[in-house]
């Protein structure tokens, strides 16, 4: 089928029974989908007649008039076709109220939705909009508000990342009020993600992951969820979901097997005898394995303190555990497929990251000697 911009709209006339008059109406060639039935629409009626022959002044002059309003309505049906915002569903939902809606049936960060929120309240100046009323253009232009905006908190330039994960946000509610009808285009399809800047990964070595182990943590539940993430590669969100029904032993081999939270695929992956270790005793099938785990900022503060006491002055955040596994995996010869498989990667490409590091770390070792 033809895009909308290639839709020709032409105005034509039809013998009425009574031969005397001729119904005018618009032909959309090869048609338009009517936004409310799903069916191909052809035809649009204007309910205008003209004289098939005038015999009067007046006749005449009304056939002029009629022709003129009609070709002017089929310019601008022709027009509003290839803006995309003909036959447009309307709908009284406000923007705001929707992605509020919608963030509540989603697993989202919190602080990536909020972000977004207040984001589009500035560049909206704090006007709500309908979701009818959404177009091409405030799409485009919001994207580029994120790349140019500046950061809330600190008014620095806001990162490239940050904005790329709130237009993603925005595109999701785009997506869904498309498929409810309520937008008549999916506006999210003719809008790229910005793209993300590589970030720095930060891991530890096997002698850092052992001083980890071996030193306290006045937050006892992130020390065992932690070394858990660095020898299974599971994300947080997995640590955090992750309930002892996901837990199952097959000959003696005790696997994970759950759905991933980000990716929603089904997961088996073998635990070790020291990632058992950091379970700690079993408790019912609905029990979650690490309750009471919660990501917050003193969370982030209680895993610096015990990296600082261990001796590891580097920024280290939850992640660097997932980070870590991967790591060592491929440095201890693992090879990166199956590495890919067990960090639940959709593309290996992601994966290579990790081999692109270690190379990095290597290319680093070697030149520190000098002659």
């Amino acid at each position: 089928m033809k895009s909308k911009s290639e839709i020709s709209v032409t105005l034509r006339q039809r013998l009425l029974s009574d031969k005397k008059r001729k119904s005018l109406y618009l032909d959309l060639y090869p048609g338009i989908e009517d936004t409310k039935t799903g069916k191909l629409k052809r035809r649009i009626f204007l309910n205008s007649y003209i004289t098939v022959r005038p015999k009067t002044d007046l006749e005449r002059q009304l056939n002029d008039e009629r022709l003129t309003a009609a070709n002017a309505k089929r310019t601008e049906i022709e027009a509003a076709i290839q803006r995309g915002e003909y036959n447009k569903p309307q709908s009284n939902i406000y923007l705001f109220e929707y992605f509020e809606n919608y963030v509540s049936s989603k697993k989202i960060s919190a602080s990536i939705y909020k972000g977004c929120q207040q984001y589009l309240l500035q560049f909206t100046n704090n006007q709500n909009i309908r979701l009818s009323e959404l177009t091409d253009s405030f799409v485009k232009d919001f994207r580029e508000y994120l790349i140019n905006a500046n950061n809330r908190k600190n008014g620095k330039p806001l990162s490239v990342n940050s904005a790329s994960n709130y237009f993603v946000v925005f595109r999701a509610v785009l997506h869904k009020a498309f498929k409810e009808n309520l937008i008549a285009e999916d506006l999210r399809a003719r809008h790229d993600n910005i793209k993300k800047a590589e970030t720095q990964r930060e891991f530890l070595s096997l002698d850092e992951l052992r001083k980890l182990a071996a030193t306290h943590c006045n937050n006892e539940i992130l020390k065992r969820a932690f070394m858990f993430s660095a020898l299974t590669g599971l994300r947080y969100s997995d640590v955090q979901s992750l309930q002892w029904q996901d837990i199952s032993t097959d000959n003696g081999q005790t696997y994970i097997y759950k759905r991933i939270v980000k990716t929603k695929g089904m997961e088996r992956l073998p635990l070790t005898e020291d990632a058992l270790q950091y379970m700690g005793e079993r408790a019912s099938d609905n029990n979650k394995v690490f309750e009471g785990i919660e990501y917050s900022y003193h969370m982030n503060n209680d895993l610096r303190l015990w990296a600082a006491t261990a001796g590891i002055a580097r920024h280290i955040t939850f992640h660097s555990a997932r980070h870590t596994f991967a790591t060592l995996q491929i440095t201890l010869g693992t090879d990166i497929y199956t590495v890919s498989k067990m960090l639940g990667h959709r593309e290996l490409k992601t994966t290579q990251i990790y081999a692109k590091l270690i190379d990095q770390k290597k290319i680093e070792a070697v030149n520190r000697i000098k002659l």
